[in-house]
């Protein structure tokens, strides 16, 4: 979405014409411009703009465009900036560094989080929290994110 698209626009997202009619931020909302009255959302962040039925669809949306944008090195790199091996994070705050990070899914993620008896506000490091998903998913992907932590040591 342009910071100039005002109600009443058309806007094609995704193959979808959609006739805006409300703009918040970075959120919009309207119709399909063929007269379905299905209301839908639009969240965009950086050029990025994607749509769903709900506000919530909309940036699980967006999120995964941004995901399958991001190359996977940069994807590390902003994983290891961003935490530090010591720093302290929630289970919930590692549930969505580690979706952005790898682009698992929720369902797998809240099981993983219930079948090993973990609670939303249990904090761990970022070392401890690695050590927990290591060869659970994106195997590959968290020895990389080790790896570059132990680059940060030499």
């Amino acid at each position: 979405m342009k910071k100039t698209i005002k109600k009443g626009d058309v806007v094609s997202i995704d193959g979808l014409s959609l006739k805006i009619e409300s703009i918040s931020g970075t959120s919009a909302s309207g119709i399909t411009a063929d007269g379905d009255p299905v209301r839908y959302h639009l969240r965009t962040h950086n050029g990025v703009t994607a749509a769903g039925r709900t506000e919530r669809h909309a940036e699980i949306a967006l999120r995964r465009k941004i995901f399958e944008s991001t190359p996977e090195d940069e994807r590390i790199r902003d994983f290891v900036r961003r935490y530090p091996p010591d720093a302290f994070c929630t289970v919930e705050e590692w549930t969505d560094a580690f979706q952005k990070l790898t682009g698992a899914c929720s369902i797998g993620i809240y099981r993983f989080i219930r079948e090993r008896g973990y609670k939303k506000t249990d904090r761990y490091t970022t070392l401890d929290f690695l050590e927990a998903v290591d060869g659970v998913y994106s195997g590959d992907l968290i020895t990389k994110v080790k790896n570059n932590y132990k680059k940060e040591e030499v």
